[in-house]
C-alpha cells in the first residue's frame, strides 16, 4: 500500500495548479481588455455621444449594440451605461433607462455627468408616474447645479411635483413633510435676508442637497 502514498501529493499538486486560474467561462478570471480594444471603445462611446446629440438614436443604439461589454474598462462602462440610459429614454423606454441608471457607477461621474444622470433620473421616473421618486433625483441634481436661475427654476419644480401626489399616495406625508420644510427656509430667506442653510437627503445615494 505504501507504494502508492507518493501520488498524492503529486495529484494534489497538480490539481491546485489547474484550479489556479480557471478559464473565463467560470466567472472567477477575466483577462483585463486590450490598449486597442480600450481605444477602439473609447472611438465608439465619442461616436454614440455624437449620434445622441444630433438626435440620430437609432444610429446611436446601433452603434452602442456594437460594444462588448467584456471589453470595457470600470470607467467605460460607467459612460456607456448613462449613454444607453439616454438612448433608452429618447425612445420612452423608461423602465429600461432606470434599470440601466440603477447600476451606473455615480462616484465614477465627472459633476457634468452627474447632472445629466439625475436629469435622465427625474425625466425617466416622470415617464412612469413615479412622482416621489422624480422629486427625489431632483432634489438631488439641485447639488450640482451651479446657476441660480437653474437652481430656482429646479427647486420650484420640486415643489410642483411634490403638490402632484394624489391623497392616496403612501409617502403623500413624507411629500408634505419636505414641502413645508422647503417653504419655511424660504420664508425666513425673504423676510430676513439671510441666506437659507438647510439640505435634503437622499436616502439611496446618502449625498446632502443643499437648499440656496
Amino acid at each position: 500500500m505504501s507504494r502508492y502514498y507518493p501520488i498524492v501529493p503529486l495529484f494534489c499538486g497538480l490539481l491546485l495548479t489547474g484550479c489556479a486560474k480557471l478559464p473565463d467561462s467560470y466567472g472567477l478570471y477575466q483577462e483585463p481588455p486590450s490598449p486597442w480594444a480600450v481605444e477602439q471603445n473609447n472611438a465608439r462611446l465619442r461616436s454614440i455621444e455624437s449620434f445622441i446629440q444630433a438626435g440620430k438614436g437609432n444610429a446611436a443604439k446601433q452603434q452602442a449594440d456594437l460594444i462588448n461589454g467584456s471589453e470595457l474598462t470600470s470607467q467605460q462602462q460607467t459612460q456607456f451605461n448613462l449613454l444607453y440610459a439616454q438612448i433608452l429614454l429618447s425612445f420612452g423606454e423608461a423602465e429600461q433607462a432606470i434599470s440601466k441608471l440603477a447600476i451606473t457607477e455615480i462616484r465614477q461621474l465627472g459633476a457634468t455627468d452627474k447632472i445629466k444622470y439625475f436629469q435622465f433620473q427625474t425625466f425617466a421616473y416622470s415617464l412612469t408616474g413615479n412622482l416621489l421618486e422624480s422629486a427625489k433625483a431632483r432634489i438631488a441634481l439641485d447639488a450640482f447645479l451651479t446657476k441660480p436661475d437653474e437652481r430656482k427654476k429646479n427647486q420650484g419644480m420640486i415643489l410642483e411635483t411634490l403638490g402632484l401626489l394624489p391623497e392616496s399616495d403612501p409617502f403623500l406625508d413624507l411629500a408634505k413633510a419636505i414641502k413645508a420644510v422647503f417653504l419655511a427656509v424660504h420664508s425666513r430667506h425673504n423676510s430676513s435676508g439671510s441666506k437659507p442653510v438647510s439640505h435634503f437627503y437622499d436616502t439611496k445615494q446618502a449625498t446632502p442637497a443643499p437648499i440656496q
